[in-house]
């Protein structure tokens, strides 16, 4: 029962910044490995790295992934070609091999924590439900999310590397591993699988497409929605184009018809129609959809009335 005690007690020392700026000795020692299915997961926790005095940690790269998370402040991170703004909350991840650089030049307060883990494919698996975890991983992830705060909690239950308690030791590399596995699950992107068998990526589609719908009055761009969804615009076009068949802009535009469409049926004047459809200019808007529908608005009012 001491181990079932030494948790309980460890959940109600509830997650305190200025603690772990304080303990030196944070996550610092604790390495795991255990094979689930046909791969050997390998696991270490980093420790924290305050980016207030070395306000960067420079362009590198590794052979392990990386996951980081932001305890407070504020930063960048520079992955590949793509650059995410951080803020408190976030969870990032830097692949392995990619050059990567993490910093807070402008508000010197970035105070981040690391986990680095890694697989390698054994011939010889045995029988476990996280390699289902571990497969979808590596077939697609994102690198970027926020709000995490409910995993702040695991930290203090990790931080207890002077116990020599055997049962206790067994908790808490069965709590790193649970903490790994779910950063990765929550990176991991929801899809669809097609008749072929390939996986159709809409996790950051879908995202856009909500923040589009929820947003139609307003005037948008790419850059707004790409910084929405934590992706490169470059990126975000590729993703739109791949599963709607439509540039960003023709989504949006598209969109908007369909409002403007909905809202003249409905008896609405042609000019809150455009302010709602996020259109200030209304001899703009009016091109806009004639170009669309074939009709100038108040044609496509007039033969509705007629029905």
């Amino acid at each position: 029962m001491f181990y079932i005690l030494e948790v309980l007690a460890m959940i109600q020392h509830y997650f305190n910044t200025h603690d772990f700026s304080r303990n030196n000795h944070l996550l610092s020692s604790i390495q795991y490995k255990e094979q689930l299915g046909k791969y050997l997961i390998e696991i270490s926790t980093g420790g924290y790295i305050k980016f207030d005095q070395a306000l960067t940690n420079f362009s590198h790269s590794h052979n392990y992934y990386e996951i980081c998370i932001v305890i407070s402040g504020q930063g960048t991170f520079k992955h590949g070609d793509d650059t995410y703004n951080l803020k408190e909350g976030m969870l990032f991840l830097a692949n392995k091999n990619i050059v990567h650089e993490i910093a807070s030049f402008e508000t010197k307060d970035l105070y981040i924590i690391f986990f680095n883990f890694n697989f390698t494919q054994l011939k010889d698996p045995n029988d476990s439900n996280e390699e289902k975890i571990i497969n979808k991983f590596l077939e697609n992830h994102i690198i970027i999310l926020e709000d995490v705060y409910e995993l702040f909690y695991y930290f203090p239950l990790l931080n207890r590397s002077q116990n020599n308690h055997q049962e206790f030791n067994y908790i808490r590399n069965m709590l790193l591993k649970t903490l790994i596995l779910e950063y990765i699950t929550r990176l991991t992107y929801p899809g669809t699988i097609t008749s072929s068998g390939k996986l159709i990526n809409n996790s950051i589609t879908l995202q856009a497409e909500s923040y589009i719908d929820n947003n139609l009055n307003q005037k948008l761009s790419v850059n707004e929605i790409a910084s929405y969804c934590h992706v490169s615009e470059r990126n975000l076009r590729r993703l739109i184009k791949k599963h709607y068949n439509y540039t960003v802009t023709q989504l949006i535009r598209q969109k908007k018809m369909n409002k403007a469409q909905c809202m003249l049926n409905m008896g609405f004047t042609i000019c809150k129609t455009s302010e709602e459809c996020g259109y200030d200019d209304l001899s703009y808007f009016n091109r806009v959809f004639k170009k669309y529908y074939g009709l100038s608005p108040r044609d496509f009012k007039n033969r509705h009335l007629q029905k």
